[in-house]
């Protein structure tokens, strides 16, 4: 992802330093709202990315299922330690909810890592990660292809902290 600053946390893409705290956290994730402990993409929501993820969930292409899962696995940290993985399913909030609280202890005390497709508002991660964490989860890590790139839009271009100083785009 090109941008100039990242949330430490959540990694959303920011024009400037000023709403990250000394350590890079945005002022979403110092309250609490995200919810979870970190997110991470391959890229952002947008071009042959955005194709293939719609050929593939919308389009049913199943080879697509390889690659795209190998751009998944370039987005996680090496040294990321999870106890076990949950995707974000189907209708993911009756399916979580019964799958999950209806089994006290399952996640308790594990590190998990969230796995979604696309994290568009983060309300879908929000959500899920609240329950993960009402179930006993120790950590509850995001990961997704891809993430749609929030910063604001001048034309078709992101405007970019040069821009925003007079620099850029008009």
């Amino acid at each position: 992802m090109n941008a100039e600053f990242f949330c430490s946390r959540c990694r959303t893409p920011f024009l400037s330093s000023a709403p990250l705290d000394r350590d890079g956290v945005c002022d979403r994730c110092r309250s609490g709202l995200a919810g979870y402990d970190s997110a991470y993409s391959f890229g952002y929501y947008e071009g042959t990315l955005r194709t293939l993820i719609h050929h593939f969930k919308y389009a049913k292409i199943e080879p697509l299922g390889q690659p795209l899962g190998r751009l998944l696995l370039r987005a996680m940290p090496e040294n990321l330690e999870v106890d076990m993985i949950v995707p974000v399913p189907l209708h993911w909030l009756r399916r979580l909810w019964r799958g999950f609280l209806s089994r006290p202890g399952m996640v308790e005390g594990k590190r998990v890592l969230l796995l979604d497709d696309v994290l568009t508002t983060g309300a879908t991660v929000t959500t899920c990660s609240a329950l993960l964490r009402q179930g006993g989860a120790l950590s509850v890590t995001v990961l997704t292809l891809a993430r749609v790139d929030r910063r604001p839009m001048v034309g078709n271009a992101v405007l970019t902290a040069a821009s925003a100083a007079g620099g850029g785009a008009k």
